[in-house]
């Protein structure tokens, strides 16, 4: 049995209009994942309530993380959040949607743990 912990940063310019993916997790065959802290952040901070953060498990938004348009933690400081468990095979996306009449920097910082 293994357990990996990864911790996450990242920001990815984003057009007006676009749908950016800011990382993707695949869960190896055998094991499991858990998202423990999850924190988002624009370089704009008149952005907010215009940019949406959706988690994505195959494909599909999970709820209550399917539109996320405030803050939930900070990049330096993620925030823990509740979320079941994802299985073996399971793709993971994180996507940020940029309403505003900008471009702007989406980022996203993310605590998981890999087990199995």
């Amino acid at each position: 049995m293994f357990t990996s912990k990864r911790d996450i940063n990242t920001s990815k310019e984003t057009l007006s209009g676009q749908i950016k993916e800011l990382y993707s997790i695949q869960v190896p065959a055998a094991a499991k994942c858990k998202i423990l802290k999850f924190g988002n952040y624009l370089n704009d901070y008149s952005a907010f309530g215009s940019v949406v953060w959706t988690i994505k498990k195959n494909g599909i938004p999970v709820h209550p993380y399917d539109v996320i348009i405030d803050q939930l933690g900070i990049e330096s400081l993620p925030r823990e959040i509740e979320i079941d468990e994802f299985d073996g095979g399971d793709l993971i996306t994180f996507e940020a949607q940029n309403n505003y009449v900008d471009t702007v920097g989406i980022g996203l910082a993310l605590v998981y743990e890999l087990r199995g």
